[in-house]
This record gives C-alpha cells, structure tokens and sequence, in this order.
C-alpha cells in the first residue's frame, strides 16, 4: 500500500510539473513511464530523478522536488539505492545557495548509511559523500575537521582505483593546508595531484593544477616560479579544448604586476582575461578592474566596474560583497560631488543591512533544528545500543543444555554473524554520530554569536566562547556546565530579563527580544532567540542564541548625524541660490527699464538704447556666470578658498556691475581702495560680500545727492580693513541690533522703493565668519552708515 502511495504521488507530481511548463517534459522520464512503471524498475527511475535534479537549467525548486522523489523512492522501494549520492546532492545543493544548517542536516542523514553495503559501488558513493561533507566543514572554515576528511577520502578514492576523485581530494587537502598557513605542505598535496592528473592527460585538468601550484608559489614569495607555473598553465589551457582557464592566469599576471607598481601590465592582462566567457560575472576580474581604475583615479570607469561587481554580487547572493561595494560607491559620489545619489546609496545600504540581520536570524534558527535532530539522533542511537545489549542476555541465557549444544552453536553462530555486521555498522554510526557532535561543537564555538542549552530543568548543558564572553563581560561571572543556569546569574537586571525568557519560552516554545546595556560608557544592543527543543514530542530542553547587534546600531545613528549634515548643507546651497536670484534681479530689471524708454522714445535713439541693453546684460550674464561657477564648486556646503589678489580690481568690476543703479538713482560710487592693496581670501565670496554691502548703501542714499565710498586701511602687517561709506539714511542703534543680531529675516525698501529679501546681510555674516573676519556696523539716523571688516594681507608685501 505505501509502495502504491509513492507511484501515485510521482505521478501526480510529474503531471503537475509537466503542466506548468513544456520544457520540464525530460525525454528520459518520458521514456522511462513508457517502458515501465516504479513499482516494476525502482532504481532507473530513482536515477532518473537524481540526474533531473542535476539540471541546471531547471529551477532550483523543481531540483529539489525531484530530488525529493528520488530519495522517497530509493528508501521504499529500491533498497537505500543511490541514497549517499542523494544526500550528498541534496547537502552541496544547499551549500551552493548558502544554507549550511540544511546542508549538515543533509550530509548527517546520509551518515546513518556509512558501511550499509560494501561493493564497488557503494563505496564510490562514499567516496563522494565524504568530498561534500568535507567541502561543507572546509566552507565553514574548519579547516583541520575538513583536511581529516578529504584524507579519507583520498584512501577511499585509491582503493577504488579512481585517480580522478583521487586528485579531487588531493587538491582539498592542499586547499586546508593553504588556509592553515602551511604553504610548503599544501604546495606538496597539490604537487601530488598535478602527478596522478599527468596520467590521465586531461589538458583542463592540468591547467587547474598549475593554477594551484602557481597560487602557492606566490604564497611563499617564489615569484619566478610562480611564473613558470603560470606560463605553463597557459600552455595547457592553449591545448585544452575548454579555455575556462584564460581568465584565472591573466588575473594572477596582473595580481604580480599591481605588486610590482606596474600598472601598465596589469591594465594588459586584465584585459586579456576579458576573453574569459562571462568576465562581467567573474568577481576576481571584476575586483582587479576596480583596483585598476583606483590607481588611475578613472572615477568614471571606476563607477562602471563597481556597478558590474554589484550587479554580479547580488546574481550570487552574495549580500557581504554587495554591501562592502555599496560603501565604496557612496564614498566615490561624495568625492565626486554626488550628495544626493550617495544618500540614496546609504538608504539601500541600511535596507541591506537589515536583510543580512533576517538572513542571520535564520541561519539561527536553522542551527537549533540541526541541533534538536543530534540530540534526536543520540536518544535513537542508546535505545538501540540498549536493545542490542538486551538480545545478548536473551541469547546467552539461552544456552541451558547440552542436549542442545549444536542448535544453539548454529543459532549463536548466525546471531553472531548478524551480531557482528550489525555492531560493526552501530559502532560505525557511532562514532560518526560522535564525530559529527564534536564538529558541531568546534562549529558553534568559532561563532561570532553567543549560544546556549539548557536541559528540560534549566541546567546550561552547552555554552560557546562567544557566550561565555557575554556573561563575564556583562554579568561580572563565568558559565559553568551542568549547573542550574539562573542561579549563576549576579545582577539583578539581567536575572529579571532571562526569567522573563525562560518563562516566555515555556509559555509560547521561542521568543526574541532586543536588549541594551551601558559599559564602559558605550550602549551594547544584544539580539536574544530562545527556542525549545522537542523529540517525539517530548521537550528535551531549549537553545538560546545571543547576537551582538551593536555595529549595526551605530551605523543607524551615523546614517542620522550624516542626514543631519546634509540637511545644513542644503541651507547653505538656498542661501547661496537666494542670493544668485537678488543678484541677478537687478540686470534684468535694468534691462527691462532701458526697453521700455526705447519702447516709449524717439525711434532714432534705438540704437543707442540697444547698445545699453547689450552692455547690461552682458555684465549680467557675465555676473550670472561667475556666481553660478563658485556656486558649483560649493556643491558640498561654503567650502572657501585662500588666494592672493588686488582688491581694488575687485571693488572697481563690482561697481562697474551697478553702473545702471547708479545712472538711475544719479549716485556717486567712488573706489577709494590702494590699488595697490593685496588680500588673502576666496575672491568670489569677497565679490558677493562687496556686490550685497555696496547695492545696499546705494539702496538707501537719496537720488541725486547720495555718495558711496569704499575705502581700505592697514590695520598691521597682518591685516586690512575695508569700509563701505554712505551719505543715506542712516540707523538707529535697535535696527543695527535687528539687522546684525536677529534670527528674522527683515527687508526694508530703498529710497526709490527697491525690495530685497532680508538675506544678503545674513549670508556675508556667514562668508565673513568663515573667513575669519566679523562684520561690524556703526550709523546715526540720517547720517549714514559705515559698514566695515577686516581681511588677511600677504606679510611680504606688508613689509614692502
């Protein structure tokens, strides 16, 4: 019945797949239903089912479902048939996406099968079995645990006479040595597979192992040899039939040429290594280019390439890499004046950090279900050890008579047959159960993240590196094993806070909350899971597992003081832009009267009227131009310059700039400034300050009688002083305060009714101040005003 219950389920599942879209419909499956069903052929069509799952172009779902109906098959129907190679399949199918939790569940399913059966070609699946488990433990960087392995691994490989898993598993141990730091024993493993690959004349075999060997000799600081090395993996690649090679050792050519400052062949082989097939998808490439571009300062291409490692980063998932590129680029556009395109940057970067947090959370909770299913295994593994022990009793009290002696010989003898096989196989699963605990443990104690098990009555069973250091950081104690666990707990706050956790777990089985302590006057955020663990329905006790969430949190408060930053930022920007628009205002408007007197005139004098309104708007565009040029360069808030110019040159090109007022209103404007007097500042801010401070005094002198004066003195060797001298209507001492000290913008119209906005003043205070100057103010109501500053002076000319 369970057998009929499978075949109707592939059935079904095949349907529904096939029905979804043309292209699942596999000619082998097809062919294969014709011939016969699962019931009659149970291992071709759990074979069937494992190679579609190695298909690449199908979804990664519909991989897994069919892997799925493979192992359902080969467990029920077909004698465990293929099952390592399923598991191994399943483990590197998950490794591939990143999820190592699912992985190791995968690999410890497939451990219950170590020794099932001792043919050729059960142990070539072990073979392979081990290799993934192997690469699994060497992806988590533990490396020691997986170098065992792959040594394994090679002995089953040579007794199986196969040279290509062989060298497989040769190359992985000189990868672990690699990354223990031991390049001299890694340089021989490696050695060792180039020599069995020598055999099998592979040429793209071949070109790997020189790759690695050229890899190690750079390690060891062998730059000749590492280029023998490389030059004969070109040689290779140029015979192989496949040239996946190209890129790698033009890569590696020009890794030795960006050692040796030589920019120009590391530029030739990456651009060689383009030949590659995808290079845009190949983060190494993708990384030199960006390095490449950063030597040169290209920002542009520099752009372009860390768009497209972006791009491939986020194809792989690979969020760390996406994340690390993102911050290069905002720092690129702040360099390059692109505020706003760098906090939209930042925006994606808070987003992304919030997801690798989910993605974190996750992994965590995948871990405490991999845990739950070893401590599941344990409780299975000492029943069954125990009935084993209990079958021994039986047997031996069994031997009564001697009546019976060759009965019983003949029983013990078959028991002990099938004793022994079955002992061996417990003692086997055992110790690879064992195995894999202890490596659990190796792997939980190199986490970053604290972890914690508790027994049903709350005694601490487990506690990693990282946990211990929480508690005797913040708790001022230190964890010990199998004892009651609040009860070491010191401080109050934090009893408090894992009672209520404790009690939230029994309650609802998981909880998670964010706690905050202050140390060493730095605030510490934790993220606290708490899981409980269930076998056959039984509580078996709980995990806890304890992250540190403080970097992320800084960043979010960073991520505020920068918003912040920019925000006075753009105040600058619409001071500077409001300014622009006063500025301007007054060309345009003088261009406006001169049309009208032509408009309304004798049509003789157009020409002459003409001719004032080019030179006005000449002198506006050329104003329009100079302020929008320093405005661009102040992209990034008043960031001023230090030049040495003649300000008298100065003041007489802003007077010439309010030659129109100044006919209008008959106002006299004199330039009483040493035409010989040098300063030190930013001309173009001194130009705004000037064109504001001498338009203001023609603003409020009377027409026909009004006088402007600017004037300049030395103070010392050091500094200048610069006055604006009008003949207007002066002020009273409440309105200098209003004006100079006030935070509201005032406006108050000229003698012949000109506006303004209230917001020149403000803006030369600002320029002023930056400057290191202060403008001062001293007028009599009716009798003038003197606007005046001071400003740095060249030393040697003072001395001349």
């Amino acid at each position: 019945m369970k057998a009929l219950s499978i075949l109707l389920f592939n059935i079904l599942s095949f349907s529904l797949l096939s029905s979804g879209s043309s292209f699942y419909q596999q000619a082998s499956l097809i062919d294969l239903r014709e011939e016969c069903d699962s019931l009659d052929c149970p291992e071709r069509y759990c074979e069937v089912y494992r190679y579609l799952a190695e298909n690449l172009y199908l979804p990664l779902a519909d991989r897994f479902h069919y892997l799925n109906i493979a192992e359902q098959i080969s467990l029920e129907l077909a004698d465990k048939h293929n099952i390592l190679a399923i598991y191994s399949q399943a483990g590197r199918m998950n490794l591939d996406k990143g999820q190592y939790a699912a992985s190791l569940e995968a690999f410890s399913k497939g451990i219950d099968y170590l020794g099932y059966k001792n043919d050729e070609d059960w142990l070539q699946q072990e073979g392979w079995f081990l290799t993934g488990y192997g690469i699994l433990l060497y992806k988590v960087k533990l490396y020691e645990d997986a170098k065992g392995i792959f040594k394994d691994c090679a002995q089953v490989m040579h007794r199986n006479s196969d040279t290509y898993g062989e060298a497989v598993a040769l190359n992985n141990i000189g990868l672990c040595y690699s990354n223990l730091g031991e390049p001299d024993s890694a340089l021989y493993y490696f050695t060792q597979a180039y020599e069995l690959r020598l055999g099998l004349n592979d040429k793209f075999l071949l070109t790997h192992s020189m790759l690695y060997i050229a890899r190690m000799y750079r390690q060891m600081g062998n730059r000749s040899r590492a280029d023998s090395a490389l030059e004969k993996a070109a040689y290779y690649n140029d015979l192989s039939t496949e040239f996946e090679f190209i890129g790698d050792i033009h890569c590696q050519w020009a890794e030795i040429a960006f050692d040796d400052e030589d920019l120009i062949s590391a530029s030739y082989h990456l651009q060689k290594a383009k030949e590659m097939s995808s290079p845009f998808k190949d983060l190494t490439w993708l990384n030199l280019k960006i390095r490449l571009f950063k030597e040169l300062s290209l920002k542009d291409s520099l752009i372009f390439y860390i768009d497209s490692a972006l791009s491939t980063a986020q194809s792989f998932g690979n969020l760390d890499l996406e994340l690390s590129l993102l911050y290069q680029k905002e720092k690129l556009y702040r360099e390059i004046g692109l505020d706003k395109e760098a906090d939209s940057i930042l925006l994606r970067v808070a987003a992304l950090s919030q997801k690798l947090l989910r993605i974190k959370d996750t992994m965590q909770e995948n871990l405490m279900v991999v845990q739950g299913d070893f401590i599941e295994n344990r409780s299975r593994l000492q029943n069954l050890e125990a009935s084993y022990r209990e079958k021994e009793k039986i047997i031996a009290s069994q031997n009564t008579t001697i009546l019976l002696v060759t009965i019983i010989a003949l029983i013990l003898l078959s028991a002990f047959i099938l004793y022994y096989r079955i002992n061996n196989r417990v003692r086997k699963l055992s110790q690879n159960i064992r195995i894999l605990n202890e490596r659990s443990r190796l792997a939980a104690e190199q986490m970053t993240s604290g972890i914690l098990a508790f027994d049903p009555n709350g005694e601490l069973i487990f506690s990693n590196q990282a946990a211990r250091d929480h508690f005797r950081f913040f708790g001022n104690f230190d964890l010990e094993e199998n004892k009651d666990f609040l009860s070491q707990i010191i401080q109050k706050e934090m009893l408090e806070d894992w009672q209520l956790r404790i009690q939230e777990v029994k309650d609802k089985q998981s909880f998670q909350n964010m706690s905050s302590r202050l140390k060493d006057d730095r605030k510490f955020y934790h993220l606290v899971s708490m899981r409980e663990m269930k076998t056959e329905d039984q509580k078996v006790g709980a995990v806890a597992v304890i992250t540190d969430v403080t970097n992320s949190q800084e960043r979010s408060l960073e991520l505020s003081r920068k918003t912040q930053a920019l925000e006075v930022a753009n105040s600058a920007k619409e001071k500077m832009l409001s300014l622009l628009a006063h500025d301007l205002k007054e060309g345009v408007v003088s261009s406006l009267e001169l049309a009208k007197l032509s408009l309304d005139g004798d049509p003789q004098e157009h020409g002459t009227h003409l001719q004032l309104i080019y030179e006005s708007l000449g002198r506006t565009k050329t104003l329009l131009f100079k302020t929008l040029d320093w405005v661009k360069h102040q992209s990034n808030g008043l960031e001023l310059q230090r030049n040495k110019f003649f300000i008298g040159r100065l003041v007489a090109d802003v007077i010439k700039e309010k030659e129109e007022i100044l006919i209008q209103k008959s106002v006299e404007c004199l330039n009483q400034v040493d035409q010989n007097l040098q300063a030190v500042a930013d001309p173009n801010a001194l130009r705004v300050i000037l064109r504001n401070l001498i338009g203001n005094a023609i603003k409020f002198v009377e027409p026909k009688v009004g006088r402007v004066q600017i004037q300049s003195r030395r103070i010392n060797s050091a500094k200048i002083e610069i006055a604006i001298v009008d003949n207007g209507r002066g002020m009273t001492p409440v309105q200098i305060a209003n004006l100079l000290g006030g935070e509201k913008l005032n406006s108050t119209k000229g003698t012949m009714g000109e506006e303004g906005t209230g917001m020149g003043l403000h803006f030369c205070q600002d320029l002023l101040y930056k400057m290191g100057s202060t403008l001062q103010v001293e007028s009599s109501l009716n009798l003038g005003t003197v606007f005046y500053f001071s400003l740095d002076c060249p030393q040697r000319a003072a001395k001349q």
